[in-house]
């Protein structure tokens, strides 16, 4: 079998590029509705400030964030795993770009950017002054309830959005529109009760004890030590090869 590379695979299989073409196209879809702010999509102070908003806003901690939202708990959150950082991240390495014409490339299309500048310009038309935080981002200003609010929006306008007329890549753009918005909060929390923060994939293990871990009092009292497991998980149960 001949090995494929990454980018021959998506040159063969037409939906993925055609996704990644609309993918690319998000920006000029959100210049198109107005939903666009290019000084916000390139401020990397906001958009990471944006993403922290909304990591505050799904698991509240005791900072900075959390507080200026009204919404707080005891003890650290969603800000102290750095899960804005890490969707921001995630967001501009997880598309491949599509090629042009006679063109490969490696590179991939950066979203985080267009997608914090929707969420911003949503945020201002719920409320134009967010709040007296000292942050960038309008969207991180807001109160709990006005972060809810903006989140409603952004589902349902994307939702409503008719794509019926738009040329492609436009109409198959919205469709992404309508996956990031829906999948997006349960993406942060993933980051943020994950190891990603502490983990040394050089060492290829822990640098420290993840917060998540502390929150839902996993391997509570073992520090970042994983137990070995049953011997039945290392290979067959009760040394089964066939069912009969």
């Amino acid at each position: 079998m001949t090995d494929l590379s990454r980018r021959q695979f998506l040159a063969r299989a037409g939906g993925t590029v055609l996704t990644a073409a609309a993918i690319a196209a998000v920006p000029d879809l959100l210049t198109w509705r107005g939903w666009y702010d290019e000084a916000v999509a390139q401020e990397p102070d906001v958009v990471l400030d944006t993403f922290n908003g909304l990591a505050a806003m799904l698991w509240p901690g005791d900072d900075a964030y959390s507080e200026a939202q009204g919404v707080t708990t005891d003890g650290p959150g969603a800000i102290a795993t750095n899960a804005g950082r890490h969707i921001r991240e995630a967001l501009d390495i997880f598309v491949p770009a599509p090629d042009g014409p006679g063109l490969a490339n490696d590179g991939t299309v950066p979203l985080s950017g267009g997608i914090a500048s929707m969420i911003n310009v949503v945020a201002t038309s719920v409320n134009p002054v967010g709040g007296t935080a000292p942050f960038p981002s309008t969207f991180a200003r807001l109160s709990f309830d006005d972060k809810v609010e903006t989140w409603r929006r952004l589902e349902e306008e994307t939702r409503a959005l008719d794509s019926s007329s738009m040329p492609e890549p436009f109409a198959h753009s919205s469709g992404v529109l309508q996956f990031v918005f829906g999948v997006l909060p349960g993406f942060v929390q993933f980051f943020a009760f994950s190891e990603i923060d502490v983990w040394d994939p050089a060492q290829r293990a822990l640098t420290g004890r993840p917060v998540g871990w502390d929150h839902a009092s996993y391997l509570e009292g073992l520090g970042t030590t994983t137990p070995e497991g049953w011997d039945e998980f290392l290979g067959y149960y009760q040394n089964r090869r066939s069912v009969g």
